[in-house]
């Protein structure tokens, strides 16, 4: 059985103070230099979203997709605890990409 996880949404509209995004790209398990620094912020709470701006992982299919699952349980602490907003970089395969 998968571990239960939970996460704070954001505040309604109206309700809400400044908000504190991070915003980045070019991140995947061969290129995770920013990982340690990423999951200390995030746990402590000095964000309220990431952004992550293209090429997420690099071959999500390969190795029957453990590539992908590799990268997911990667980021999971992060995006267990704060929303965590994909866009696809030009290195995804034009099978994969969002049409």
């Amino acid at each position: 059985m998968s571990q239960e996880l939970s996460f704070v949404s954001m505040p309604l509209v109206g309700n809400a103070s400044p908000l504190n995004f991070a915003v980045f790209g070019d991140f995947g398990l061969e290129n995770s230099r920013s990982l340690p620094r990423l999951l200390n912020d995030t746990a402590a709470g000095r964000f309220d979203m990431v952004i992550h701006v293209g090429d997420i992982a690099y071959n999500l299919q390969d190795d029957n997709g453990r590539v992908g699952d590799g990268f997911l349980n990667m980021v999971q602490p992060i995006s267990a605890a704060i929303p965590y907003h994909y866009c696809v970089g030009r290195k995804i395969p034009s099978f994969l990409k969002f049409n």
